[in-house]
């Protein structure tokens, strides 16, 4: 059975793969070369993306509102 690491909402590694909203970052590169620009649908959402960027990446002690 494979661990899936989630990093955030689009990002996940699985097997020592590196996977983009369940694609292989891997088969990206060969298919699109490098560097490639990946836009998940969710980014068309900006209050998704500062929830996310609060929950995943900003310590909860910076986020905490007075």
């Amino acid at each position: 059975m494979a661990v899936q690491t989630l990093l955030v909402e689009c990002l996940s590694i699985r097997e020592g793969r590196l996977l983009i909203e369940e694609c292989d970052a891997d088969e990206l590169a060969r298919r699109f070369g490098t560097p490639f620009t990946v836009r998940a649908e969710w980014i068309k959402r900006p209050e998704t993306v500062a929830d996310i960027f609060r929950r995943d990446v900003v310590p909860p002690r910076l986020t905490a509102r007075q």
